[in-house]
């Protein structure tokens, strides 16, 4: 297979301001982000039991995507509508939910959803022969145990060197390494971007990568 990286499109010509959404839609406050229900309460490794508010505002110069850039939360995800999560529903993806709300700019009300995934290891991940980095002091060839153990490296900006998978990797379309990307980067396969353009969906931009080898 062959991966590519997935982020947020940062061409205006498509998304109409970099950031797309308000920090803090019209209405709330900063009080609200600190609700029991407030997207900030979502975690990063895990999905919740309670049912986060949905609720954002387009820029003024912002352009409704398929897949909108969202500020105030910390977990790993997007803003969505229907079309992107049908788009999902005939690939391989690691497991998420979704959160239904709204995404308004003015009078114009959309139905969106907060596309979450979480997870605190990867299946089939070999960390025998995968290796990570210290990109401040150029130290590479670094092991690890479990993916939490980067949490043993305080003080360097520990990175991906080369990622490999064993017989038990699930050859997802779409997943991400915990810890080690965070918020709005996953990794997606061909086929994931193939499809992507086929059904003209817009939102996201994919690059090459040379951490997870084709195979």
């Amino acid at each position: 297979m062959k991966y590519f990286l997935a982020n947020h499109s940062l061409r205006r010509a498509e998304t109409g301001t970099d950031q797309q959404t308000e920090p803090l839609a019209s209405g709330l406050t900063g009080a609200d982000l600190q609700k029991p229900d407030s997207l900030l309460k979502l975690p990063f490794g895990y999905f919740p039991d309670f049912k986060p508010k949905v609720y954002f505002e387009l820029q003024e110069k912002g352009r409704f995507t398929d897949v909108v850039r969202v500020h105030n939360t910390k977990t790993k995800g997007f803003l969505v509508n229907q079309k992107f999560i049908d788009f999902l529903q005939s690939l391989n993806i690691m497991k998420f939910e979704t959160y239904e709300g709204v995404l308004f700019q003015k009078q114009d009300i959309r139905q969106f959803f907060i596309f979450h995934m979480a997870a605190l290891e990867v299946e089939g991940l070999d960390f025998q022969k995968s290796t990570f980095k210290d990109d401040y002091d150029e130290k590479y060839n670094i092991k690890l145990n479990r993916l939490i153990d980067k949490c043993n490296y305080r003080g360097i900006y520990l990175n991906m060197d080369k990622i490999y998978f064993g017989p038990t990797f699930k050859n997802y379309d779409m997943f991400f390494i915990p810890y080690f990307q965070v918020c709005d980067d996953f990794f997606v396969s061909e086929k994931f971007v193939l499809e992507y353009k086929k059904q003209k969906l817009t939102g996201l931009k994919f690059t090459e990568q040379n951490v997870i080898e084709e195979w």
